[in-house]
Order: C-alpha cells, then sequence, then structure tokens
C-alpha cells in the first residue's frame, strides 16, 4: 500500500475499528519501541510501524491490544493498519538506516567477561600442590547470531570468536526472480559490525613434581576493525592491508564508514573484520621447602604472551555507483502536452522527479522488513550453549517489480507515460517474496521486462529541474550529474505527390517526404515508412518513394515516423490524399475522353430511333427541338 491509498484505507480502518474487528490472534513480529527506552529509536511511531512487512498480517482490536499491554495502548490509526497490511514505498526509504543506527547499540557485548580467579591465600598450599591440576573457573561468555561463525585462537585462550555485519547501509535486496537477489550498495557506505568473544585462562600446567606453569590474564581485547574489499579478510594483517577501505576503533559495535571502489554494476566482496588480542602472563613456579614452615610456590620465570585472532563476515554485493545515463528533451508544435522527456539509466532505477512536484515511478517499488537472521541470540559459554529471544532487529530495504507496472504520481493530468523499453527478461520472484508480506509483486510464473528507457509526455519540462532516483537510497541524478540533451524538435514532415501515370485500371504516383526545413526524408534502414493500403514503402535518399494505386480511387498515403525518443531527426506522422484525376494534355487522355461519351451517349441515341418507327410518333430526328 503507498502513499495514495493511505487515505482511503485509513478510513476503511477506522471504520472497521467502530464495529469492533474480530481478532484471530495477536499480532507477532514486531520489534518492541521500548527496546530503546534510553535514546528512542530515531523515528516516529508511524514511520516505525511501516518498517516490518515481515510480521504477521493480522488486523489487532484496541480492546484486545490493551489487554495485552495491560491497557497502555496508545497506538495510532496508522500504526493499527499496519498491523492487518503492509507499506510499498515508491523510493528507497530511509528509515532503516535510522533504525539500525540506534538498534546497533543494543547489542549485549557486556556479557564477556573473563578472569582467572586464584585460590585465597588462607588456603591449603600443601594440599594443592598434591591435588589434580584443573582448569579454572570459567565465567565468560560470547554472543552472536545463530549464524555467526564461532571461531577459536591457536592457543585456545580465545574462543567463540565472531565478527558479524548487523547492517552494510544504504543497501537495497533487489528480487530480479525467483532464486536471484542482488544486492546494491552505496559505495559510500556504512557498516555496523558487532564483535564477541570469550576468554579461557588455562589452569596450571604441571612441569615435574616440583615445578609448574601458570597463567594470568593481563588484557583482553579488541585491537583493531575494519572494512576490507577483495583480499582474505581472515589474513593475520588484514586491518593493515591494501584492501582496506574503512577502519572502525576497538569497541564492540563498531560503526565504520568506508568507501569501496570500482564501476557501476561491478560485483565486489565487502567483509567486516576484527581481530582479537589476548595477553596472559606466564609463570614458571618451583616449589620451595622451608625448614619452620610450609612450603611455598616461588616464581622463577615471568613471560607475558600473546594470542590473536582475526574473524571476520563476508558479503557479496554489486556496486551503485552514479550510474551513466542520459535524458532526452522533445519539444512538440502545437500541442496539449508539448514535451517529451525520454531517460535511459545502464542499471536499475526507481524513477524521475519532474517539475510541479510529479514523479514518474518506473516497474519497482519498496518495501521494508527485519532481517529474521537476528531474531535470536546464541549465547556460548564453557561447555554450554543458549538460544534466546533477540532485542536486536535489523531492518532491510527491498525492491520487487510491481504488478501495476510504471505509472505516475500524484496525478497522470499533465504527465502521460508513452513507453518503456528494456532488455534483460526475468521470471517473477513472487516465491521469493515471504508469505507475511503483503506486496503486490509481477503475478507468479509472469515474465517482465527490466526497464531501462522511460518515454513520457508531459506539459512543461524544465531541463534543470529534472532528477532521476536511484534504487538506493540517497543516491540520485540531478542536473549536475545528468546529462540533458535538448534534442532537435519534433516538428511534422510535408508530403508531396505527383501523377507520373493515369489509365483506366491504376494510378502511379511519385511521393516526396521532406522535414520543416525542406530537406528530404530517408526511411530506407530506419523504422519510418509510408503507408498506404495497409502496404510499407520506403523513401530514398532524395525522400521519394513510387507508389501504384487503382485508378478509381483519391489514395490517402501516411509518413510513420520511427519514434520519436528513438531517432536523431523526429517527426510527426502526416497523411495527404491524392487525387487520382487525368491530364488531357496527352493523346491517351483525349481518347479516353472520347470514347467514354460515346460509349454513355449510344443507349439513348438508340431508344429515339426505335420509338420514330412508331406510326403517329415522330420523334427522329427532334424536328421540334430543331425548330426551337
Amino acid at each position: 500500500m503507498n502513499e495514495r491509498a493511505l487515505r482511503d484505507a485509513s478510513r476503511l480502518l477506522l471504520f472497521v475499528s467502530c464495529i469492533s474487528l474480530i481478532v484471530v490472534g495477536p499480532v507477532v513480529g514486531h520489534p518492541d519501541p521500548d527496546d530503546h527506552e534510553e535514546e528512542g529509536n530515531g523515528l516516529t511511531d508511524n514511520e516505525t510501524a511501516r518498517l516490518w512487512s515481515l510480521d504477521s498480517d493480522q488486523f489487532v482490536s484496541e480492546s484486545t491490544l490493551n489487554n495485552i499491554s495491560d491497557g497502555g495502548s496508545n497506538r495510532t490509526l496508522e500504526q493499527a493498519l499496519w498491523n492487518g497490511t503492509d507499506y510499498i514505498h515508491q523510493l528507497p526509504p530511509r528509515t532503516p538506516i535510522t533504525w539500525n543506527r540506534h538498534d546497533h547499540h543494543d547489542f549485549p557485548a557486556n556479557l564477556t567477561t573473563s578472569y582467572w580467579h586464584p585460590l585465597p591465600e588462607e588456603a591449603d598450599i600443601t594440599a594443592v600442590k598434591n591435588v589434580p591440576l584443573l582448569n579454572a573457573k570459567e565465567k565468560d561468555r560470547s554472543v552472536g547470531i545463530p549464524g555467526s561463525e564461532f571461531e577459536e585462537g591457536d592457543r585456545g585462550w580465545i574462543q567463540d570468536a565472531h565478527a558479524t555485519m548487523f547492517a552494510l547501509q544504504p543497501s537495497t535486496h533487489l528480487l530480479k526472480g525467483p532464486d536471484e537477489t542482488v544486492q546494491y550498495i552505496d559505495p559510500e557506505g556504512e557498516v555496523l559490525g558487532t564483535v564477541d568473544y570469550r576468554v579461557r585462562v588455562p589452569g596450571p600446567d604441571s612441569l615435574g613434581s616440583d615445578r609448574r606453569a601458570i597463567f594470568k590474564l593481563q588484557r583482553h581485547e579488541i585491537e583493531s576493525t575494519c572494512v576490507v574489499q577483495g583480499g582474505d579478510p581472515d589474513r593475520e594483517d588484514i586491518c593493515s592491508s591494501e584492501y582496506v577501505i574503512g577502519t572502525g576503533d576497538g569497541s564492540h559495535t563498531p560503526t565504520i564508514n568506508f568507501s569501496a571502489s570500482g564501476r557501476a554494476g561491478s560485483q565486489q566482496r565487502i567483509s567486516f573484520a576484527a581481530e582479537v588480542r589476548v595477553t596472559m602472563l606466564k609463570e614458571i613456579q618451583e616449589w620451595q621447602e622451608q625448614e619452620n614452615g610450609p612450603g611455598f610456590w616461588e616464581t622463577v620465570q615471568e613471560n607475558h604472551i600473546d594470542s590473536e585472532k582475526v574473524v571476520s563476515d563476508t558479503e557479496e554485493v554489486t556496486v551503485y555507483n552514479t550510474p551513466r545515463a542520459t535524458a532526452y528533451a522533445f519539444e512538440f508544435p502545437s500541442q496539449r502536452q508539448k514535451m517529451g522527456v525520454s531517460f535511459a539509466a545502464q542499471m536499475p532505477w526507481a524513477g524521475i522527479d519532474l517539475p510541479g512536484e510529479t514523479r514518474i515511478n518506473t516497474l519497482y517499488r519498496f518495501y521494508t522488513a527485519r532481517d529474521d537472521t537476528w531474531d535470536t541470540l546464541r549465547i556460548k559459554g564453557q561447555g554450554n550453549e543458549n538460544i534466546i529471544n533477540s532485542s536486536l532487529h535489523p531492518a532491510r530495504t527491498y525492491a520487487f517489480p510491481y504488478k501495476g507496472g510504471p505509472d505516475v504520481d500524484p496525478s497522470p493530468i499533465n504527465v502521460s507515460i508513452i513507453d518503456t523499453i528494456g532488455r534483460a527478461e526475468y521470471q517473477s520472484p513472487s516465491p521469493a517474496i515471504p508469505e507475511n508480506v503483503s506486496v503486490s509483486p509481477v503475478p507468479k510464473d509472469t515474465n517482465y521486462t527490466q526497464p531501462q528507457t522511460v518515454v513520457a509526455r508531459v506539459n512543461s519540462y524544465d531541463p534543470s529541474e529534472i532528477r532521476a532516483l536511484g534504487l538506493v537510497h540517497g543516491i540520485n541524478l540531478s542536473n549536475d550529474d545528468l546529462p540533458v540533451e535538448r534534442k532537435a524538435n519534433v516538428t511534422r514532415p510535408e508530403i508531396e505527390t505527383e501523377l507520373l501515370e493515369f489509365n483506366n485500371s491504376h494510378a502511379l504516383f511519385a511521393v516526396t517526404v521532406t522535414d520543416a526545413s525542406g530537406d528530404p526524408i530517408r526511411t530506407a534502414g530506419t523504422d519510418a515508412y509510408l503507408e498506404y493500403m495497409g502496404e510499407q514503402y520506403d523513401t530514398n535518399a532524395s525522400g521519394q518513394a513510387v507508389i501504384r494505386t487503382p485508378s478509381s480511387t483519391n489514395p490517402r498515403i501516411t509518413y510513420v515516423p520511427a519514434d520519436w525518443w528513438a531517432t536523431d531527426d523526429p517527426q510527426l506522422s502526416a497523411s495527404t490524399d491524392a487525387p487520382a484525376r487525368s491530364s488531357i494534355s496527352t493523346a491517351d487522355g483525349i481518347a479516353g475522353i472520347i470514347s467514354r461519351v460515346i460509349m454513355l451517349a449510344i443507349p439513348f441515341l438508340l431508344t429515339f430511333w426505335l420509338m420514330d418507327k412508331v406510326p403517329g410518333i415522330s420523334t427522329w430526328p427532334p424536328r421540334e427541338i430543331l425548330k426551337r
């Protein structure tokens, strides 16, 4: 549902609410705005309600919601509406970006703590010397999502480490087909990352009966985080390599701005990487006996040892650079819609903004939904693991081919779409859209063509005010970036005919087509042609064609031009009537006239002669007529 339908739907919902809507069950799948009590989520309540297309589409009455929330419901009418349906955006929205930036910092990294606790001073040292050596008590945990790849360091001190992208934005996931999705990204974007791990401090290590090694945790940290393009994201020095396109701090939730390279439409590998470092103090101790007291462990050697682990998360993306695109403007003579515009782009795009707050939308529409891989969190400890419901719900933007096709917003009165042109054909992605997402894609098992060019007629047009709208939020082409070429005005050609031959059976005409400046128009090798009685004729370099017609008709010959947006010399259609008149200046013409007069006179003369032979009737020669 888009803005145009919102008002009508709101009225309908208000009516339904007044008659006590029947409730099927509670709404599930909506993130709770109360998850963001400290900072808020950066959006209005209505903007938040539009985010969650993956929720269960069930209208919930106000009374039921009050019961669920203990009477605390302050739901707006629009929030109630999006409980039961989903919002269709005409352009990629900014709301997922804002939501993710606020939601990101709710990652529960404070669960990670790890210390080795030595025995208290009053413990029985002799007993300690003789008992089996055990691992130190563990109290650490690592938090990630079930899909995170938990890894272990080489010494075993770093456990269940992971680096997981919370969001890569701005980006749009284009659903091209049932099995094909492309993630387009802004090359000047940001990665919201999450990093976690736990530390395992080993217990004492026996080196003999009177010698041992113990380990004491000195520090643990996320030494570096970075975003890399290409390369091996798991190499030890990845965050200091030439593949780095952005660096972050050592927090568990870094936000890293990056600048990716690559031509528009090129596929790239973007990785988020983190290096975790743990430093242990290794003490070599020897047992010392005392004559007058209990023995003790004496440290005879100390050594600081580091252990590092690089972890990463990678996504395959397509760079959505400012695409090469061209807009053409055409001017028509004395038409209600006096201008034409043609916009062509190499990459999928969303639409065109025209003067007067008018927008031409292409085939694509957008919806937003949570990334359900974050619906639960995986908490790992020493020998145990728990799955809990997550309070984190990153939002994603999806583009899909809309079954309504290209249209004009807000009103088609001053703008009309003439044609959409594309090359690549795809099957509907309808099967790839979750069942709970109530949008209107191209029907299942239907093919569609990805539009590259949209052609429209407009009432007025200012090239300086045109703006092409990209498929990724924030990537638009204004007049500064979009080459606008004003081509030759669309004119109406002149058609002249000359009778070359005429007889009882046919007429032969020479037809000449010229443009407004008098130059001949050649149709051979183009999409333009002359048409007579359903037959097509081409003009030569002189703009001429010879057309044969029946002599008994006044032929109407029409010039059918090529599409005005697809030619360097745009023309309008034109027609002319070529009267089939004979010429009396030729011998054949005079003989033809005499022959026709005689043939018409013979029946009348024969009638008069026969009547004159009847007694009492004198009609021949017509004496009375002669006397007069």
